[in-house]
């Protein structure tokens, strides 16, 4: 089958949920490109909390007006869909807290590229060398190669003959993100074959948003406030959080509202075979990209620069490998 950004057939033939994938890597780019501006502001714990009731004020509705009848899901821990899916949930938040802490110390254009790299290569891995279903070939080695040498540029450069390590920026979050989110990726393929993409999905965005009030309240139990750090403070008075939520109510509406809709699209358009998903991915971190560069002017050095366009593109090679090859990963547990 031949290979085109405009070929239907790669996401099953139908216009309209061709349509909504687009929509979803649009949508999915700009949320992730916004978060940096609030997050100095509110903290990680408290603006994913935000984010997520925006999340839930379109998701739920929307769920119930779906319906989960078409689907089952086994509350054993004998059954491997009911295990897979409480990974999923357990690691959902933390994914995403990372990665918003990421964008707090480095820039946007740099931090997803990093983020989404690492955790579109984990499924492939995971599936070749541990379930022996998917055979690399020229161009997945090459993409992946691509994404080793991105990540190194970010890292290292030669000064005077000599490799010198170039500090962290949010390097480290990001790739905790990308272990954590990765790995639910892994797992995702194989679930949503058996209790379907609202499910997951939708149960996903209710445990990020359970795990989020949940460490927030327990910091507010036993972490002190810290005065000379508002950013970082765990109490706010009510002038303090409706000064800050004037200021930024409108980024956390976007993002908020921008994932659900991403989300609701994924349902509808039932995008989730891992070449749909890493498409989804690499053209979303293109989209922040661009974002970043317009909307906060980020001026990145020439070696990010070309860092960046060889994560990119190694992301880009990968989504494009096999013809639906690792459309079904079986769980390793």
């Amino acid at each position: 089958m031949g290979k085109s950004i405009l070929a239907m057939s790669f996401f099953g033939g139908d216009p309209v949920y061709t349509l909504l994938v687009f929509l979803s890597m649009i949508l999915l780019g700009l949320s992730n490109g916004l978060w940096k501006e609030p997050v100095p502001v509110f903290g990680v714990k408290r603006l994913v909390m935000l984010r997520s009731l925006f999340v839930l004020a379109l998701v739920l509705p929307f769920a119930l007006f779906m319906g989960f009848s078409d689907f089952y899901v086994e509350f054993s821990l004998a059954s491997p869909s009911f295990r897979g899916l409480l990974v999923v949930l357990l690691i959902s938040y933390p994914g995403l807290y990372f990665f918003v802490r990421a964008t707090q110390d480095g820039p946007t254009s740099v931090v997803v590229p990093v983020s989404t790299s690492i955790s579109t290569v984990i499924p492939i891995l995971v599936n070749a060398l541990y379930l022996k279903e998917f055979h690399f070939n020229l161009i997945s080695c090459a993409g992946i190669i691509l994404l080793l040498f991105g990540l190194a540029l970010l890292k290292f450069r030669f000064s005077n003959g000599r490799l010198v390590y170039m500090g962290d920026a949010g390097f480290r979050f990001a790739f905790l993100s990308a272990i954590l989110t990765g790995t639910s990726l892994a797992i995702i393929q194989n679930i949503v074959l058996m209790v379907g993409v609202p499910v997951v999905l939708i149960s996903q965005e209710i445990s990020i948003f359970v795990f989020s009030l949940s460490h927030l309240a327990i910091s507010r139990w036993l972490i002190k406030p810290n005065s000379n750090n508002p950013a970082q403070a765990i109490r706010w008075s009510k002038e303090q959080f409706l000064r800050s939520w004037s200021q930024y109510a409108w980024i956390i509406g976007t993002i908020g509202i921008l994932s659900g809709l991403a989300v609701i699209f994924r349902v509808v358009s039932h995008s989730s075979p891992l070449p749909q998903t890493t498409f989804i991915l690499s053209f979303s971190c293109l989209v922040s990209v661009i974002f970043a560069k317009i909307y906060y002017a980020e001026n990145l050095k020439p070696q990010q620069r070309l860092a960046v366009f060889f994560l990119i593109s190694g992301i880009f090679i990968i989504s494009w490998i096999g013809d639906g090859q690792l459309s079904s990963i079986t769980l390793p547990f």
